[in-house]
Formats: structure tokens, sequence, C-alpha cells
């Protein structure tokens, strides 16, 4: 059997934009895999999203599970 210990970190990333009624259910998936919760790092690239796509994911990271969070803004 693996050890824990022994098992890399894990980095699941993933570009999203106008994703808001879906988000929550893929992040929450993402914790329910068969693999240690501290070796698993979700990161999202947020694509010029016009609605609360980025919001949903910024109170994800608050419930203290470490996510990485980059927002593109579109540039005039």
């Amino acid at each position: 059997m693996v050890e824990v210990v022994d098992l890399p970190v894990v980095l699941v990333g993933c570009p999203v934009q106008n994703r808001e009624h879906t988000i929550e259910k893929y992040l929450k998936h993402i914790y329910e895999l068969d693999y240690p919760k501290e070796k698993i790092i979700p990161a999202f690239f947020v694509n010029n999203s016009s609605d609360k796509t980025g919001k949903i994911i910024s109170d994800f990271q608050e419930l203290s599970r470490p996510t990485k969070l980059m927002h593109r803004i579109r540039s005039a």
C-alpha cells in the first residue's frame, strides 16, 4: 500500500469562463477524488467572466481549501 507521504501533490488546473452554474459542483467533485485532500490543489484561470465564477472560487478558498485563482481582465 502507498503511504500518503509518498504521494505527490497534484495540481488540477482548468481555464474557466462564465461557469457560475457548474463551478461549485466541479470544485466539490475535485475533493471527492480518491486521493488525499491535502495533496490536491485546484487551480483556475478565470478568463473574462461576466458572471460570478470568480466569486464562487474565492468563496471556496475562504473555506480553508488551498485553491489557486488567477483572473484575466479584458484590456481596452
